[in-house]
């Protein structure tokens, strides 16, 4: 053997020793420690019992070596993209964006089914309310026949026979008829209440008066009046008995004596 290989030799004993005194630096029994690869491979080949006295429960010694960790190398290359993957569940819904401006009408939809027929006594108790209606329509229309002028202001209307009475007698008559002395509430209905007296040249009694509070014009129905169209000094209660009002020819107003006899023109 030449002198070389039996210097190597006796230095691998000397670290195989080395190694089977493992409780000196601190390793189990059954690890081998500070042994490498290189010098397990080189006892099992020169000495195999030597071996497994290092470690004695391997048919190798080499089964049994464990190495201590090597530093990490270099990160590797990125591989090949994967497979693409199946699709996530849906996320919760987000904020609510703001209104969106109109959109154009869409077109008619298709006529929808014939309904069911009515209620027979529905029906028949219509039918009959309108026949009431109808003849009470006839009867107003006779009614007004006896009147010699009628005028339509709007949703007004004013009728006179042409009789003059006081303040009080107008009102009778025309509460009896279910309407009340001419009020004109607006200029339209003033013009009305005009025409009326000019074609009669008489002055007509409204159905405005200050009796219950002076000064304060009510309606019939007890309102301020919203609407007024007095002559210029008017209303002055001359000799404070004026509490009723007369129209002129004109149209405007003028505050008189109650007991005084006026034109009477009923409104509806």
């Amino acid at each position: 053997m030449p002198e070389e290989e039996e210097e190597d030799d006796k230095e691998d004993e000397t670290r195989g020793h080395r190694c089977k005194k493992k409780e000196d630096v601190g390793v189990a029994k059954d690890d081998i420690g500070p042994c490498t690869l290189a010098q397990c491979a080189r006892y099992e080949s020169k000495n195999v019992s030597f071996a497994k006295q290092i470690c004695p429960d391997s048919k190798s010694a080499c089964a049994k070596l464990t190495c201590p960790p090597g530093k990490d190398g270099l990160p590797g290359v990125n591989g090949l993209n994967g497979e693409k993957g199946d699709r996530g569940a849906p996320g919760l819904p987000g904020i609510a964006g703001p209104t969106g401006p109109q959109g154009e009408r869409g077109p008619a939809g298709p006529r929808g089914e014939k309904g069911e027929s009515g209620n027979p006594v529905e029906i028949t108790s219509l039918n009959r309310r309108l026949g009431t209606l109808e003849s009470k329509l006839e009867q107003y229309a006779k009614a007004l026949t006896f009147f010699k002028d009628i005028t339509i202001a709007g949703d007004k209307i004013y009728v006179t026979k042409g009789a003059q009475g006081n303040y009080k007698d107008g009102k009778a008559e025309c509460t009896n008829g279910r309407g009340q002395l001419a009020t004109p509430q607006n200029a339209l209905e003033n013009k009305a209440v005009q025409e009326i007296a000019a074609q009669y040249k008489v002055f007509p009694f409204l159905g405005i008066t200050d009796i219950d509070t002076e000064g304060t014009f009510r309606y019939p129905d007890g309102k301020t009046i919203s609407y007024s169209n007095w002559a210029k000094g008017e209303p002055n209660n001359d000799k404070g008995v004026e509490d009723c009002v007369e129209m002129y020819f004109d149209g405007y107003w003028n505050d008189k004596n109650c007991d005084e006899k006026r034109l009477i023109i009923c409104e509806y």
